[in-house]
C-alpha cells in the first residue's frame, strides 16, 4: 500500500488504503458508540449504582396509585424497579421488584433518551415480566442529575397491563466521621447521610436522611440516636447553604440514653435545623436537635472538622525545644526542610 502527498493536506490512496480508510471511518463510528455507552456508564464507575428517590405511581386500568417517594436504581443500562403494592378490588396486590437488563439508548454528553421498547425479565419470585413499553430520559445539570421513567408491563399471569412512572433525583451518599456536641466533644467514627438535589417548580431543594448513631460512655451514659428525615430545604444565603427549620415538620426519632427510650418530637423551636453546604466536591452538614422534653440540645457536624492548628497546641514542657516535622514525627536539630520547633514553622536549608 502506498499513500503518496500531492497537495497540502491531500493524500493520493492506492484502492487498498482505501479499505483500510473506510476501516478508519467504521472504527470512529464504534468509537462514537462506545464513549455514549461509557457516558451513561461514567457516572458509574464514579458512583456505582445510582439511586434515584422521587414521586411516583403506578396504574391498572382507570385506578392510579401516587406515591409520594419511591426508588429507582440505574447501573449503566439496566434499570431496578422497586416493589409495588396497589388494591384490586378491595384485595391488596404485591408486584416484587425486578430489574430491567441492557436497555438501548440514545444521545450523548447533553443527555440519554430511552426510546419506547419491550423488555421481558423476571420478578424476584421467580415469575415473568413482559414489558410493552420503556421510555426515559437521563439528564443533568449543575449536578442535578434527573432521571425519568415510564414502562408498562404484566406481570405473571395477571389480566391487565400496568403503568409504573417516576420522576426521581439522585441520591448520593455521605460516608465520614462525625462530630457530636452534647456537653462537650465526641467523635462518631463512621455515618452516612444521604442526600438529594432536586428541582421543585423552579426551586432546587435538598433533602437529608439523617442517619442513626450510637455513642459510648458519654456523660449521660450510652446513647442512641434514632435516624429521620429532612425533606425541603432550600438555599438562605446569609447560613451560606441549604436551611431548614423543621421544628414544625411534625418529625419524630428514637432516643435512647438518660432514661429515655421511645419515639420522641423534634418541636423544640430554634433548636431543631439544618444546614447543607456543598463545597466543591465535598460537603458540611450541621445538624442541631432536642428530642422531646430533653434539658438540652445535641449538635453534630458532618464530617468531623480537622484537628486545631499546629500553632494552637499547647506544648509539654519535654516538648520544648525538640524538632518534629509536618507528620509530628520527632527529627533531629539538622534535619533539613520544613520543621516544627515550639509550636512554630521554621524552614531549615
Amino acid at each position: 500500500m502506498r499513500i503518496s502527498q500531492v497537495e497540502n493536506n491531500v493524500y493520493l490512496c492506492t484502492p487498498k488504503s482505501v479499505v483500510i480508510y473506510k476501516i478508519y471511518k467504521m472504527k470512529k463510528i464504534f468509537t462514537l458508540l462506545f464513549a455514549l455507552v461509557a457516558f451513561v456508564s461514567n457516572s458509574m464507575a464514579q458512583h456505582g449504582a445510582m439511586k434515584f428517590a422521587g414521586k411516583a405511581s403506578f396504574t391498572v386500568l382507570t385506578t392510579t396509585v401516587n406515591v409520594e417517594s419511591d426508588t429507582i436504581v440505574y447501573a449503566g443500562s439496566d434499570f431496578t424497579i422497586p416493589s409495588m403494592t396497589y388494591d384490586m378490588g378491595g384485595r391488596q396486590a404485591v408486584i416484587p421488584s425486578f430489574v430491567i437488563k441492557e436497555t438501548t439508548f440514545e444521545g450523548g454528553y447533553a443527555g440519554v433518551t430511552w426510546n419506547e421498547q419491550e423488555f421481558t425479565t423476571t420478578a424476584t419470585d421467580g415469575k415473568a415480566v413482559t414489558g410493552k413499553i420503556l421510555l426515559g430520559t437521563f439528564t443533568h445539570d449543575n449536578g442535578i442529575y434527573n432521571v425519568k421513567l415510564k414502562i408498562q408491563f404484566k406481570y405473571g399471569q395477571m389480566p391487565h397491563d400496568l403503568t409504573y412512572e417516576i420522576d426521581g433525583f439522585y441520591v448520593k451518599a455521605w460516608t465520614d466521621r462525625m462530630h457530636v456536641f452534647i456537653d462537650k466533644d465526641y467523635s462518631v467514627e463512621s455515618v452516612t447521610y444521604n442526600v438529594r438535589t432536586y428541582i421543585d417548580g423552579e426551586t432546587t431543594k435538598v433533602d437529608v436522611e439523617v442517619p442513626t448513631f450510637d455513642m459510648k460512655n458519654t456523660t449521660i451514659g450510652d446513647i442512641t440516636s434514632g435516624g429521620y428525615t429532612v425533606r425541603g430545604l432550600v438555599m438562605d444565603s446569609n447560613k451560606g447553604g441549604y436551611y431548614r427549620d423543621y421544628h414544625e415538620d411534625g418529625l419524630t426519632m428514637h432516643f435512647k440514653g438518660i432514661g429515655m427510650d421511645a419515639d420522641y418530637p423534634l418541636s423544640a423551636a430554634n433548636v431543631n435545623n439544618i444546614l447543607v453546604v456543598f463545597e466543591g466536591k465535598a460537603i458540611k452538614i450541621v445538624n442541631a436537635f432536642k428530642p422531646g422534653a430533653m434539658p438540652f440540645p445535641i449538635t453534630s457536624t458532618f464530617p468531623e472538622p480537622a484537628p486545631a492548628a499546629i500553632e494552637g497546641i499547647t506544648m509539654e514542657k519535654s516538648a520544648i525545644n525538640m524538632y518534629y516535622n509536618l507528620n509530628g514525627q520527632r527529627v533531629v536539630k539538622g534535619h533539613k526542610g520544613l520543621v516544627i520547633r515550639n509550636g512554630k514553622k521554621y524552614l531549615i536549608k
